[in-house]
C-alpha cells in the first residue's frame, strides 16, 4: 500500500512530482540551451523517503537540502 503524499505537504519550491520510492525535482538548465534534466532522488524504502521529505521537502528549511542549494544558486 503506497504512503506517498503527491506532492500535498511539500513547500520546497522545487518540488515537482512523486512515486512511491522516489522524489522528482526541478531539473537544471543545461549549457546547450532550456533542455531540462530533472533531479531524480530514488530510495530503498519508503520510510527512507518520508525522512527525506520530513527533513527538508515538508520544512521552511528546505535550503538544507543539497539539492534545493543546488537549484536555488541556478537563480542567484
Amino acid at each position: 500500500m503506497a504512503h506517498y503524499t503527491g506532492g500535498v505537504s511539500s513547500v520546497c519550491p522545487f518540488y515537482d512530482h512523486e512515486a512511491r520510492l522516489s522524489i522528482t525535482c526541478e531539473g537544471m538548465s543545461g549549457p546547450e540551451g532550456p533542455q531540462e534534466a530533472a533531479g531524480i532522488r530514488k530510495f530503498n524504502s519508503e520510510e527512507h523517503k518520508r525522512l527525506w521529505q520530513e527533513g527538508y521537502c515538508f520544512s521552511m528549511q528546505y535550503l538544507r537540502c543539497p539539492y534545493a542549494r543546488l537549484l536555488e544558486s541556478k537563480y542567484a
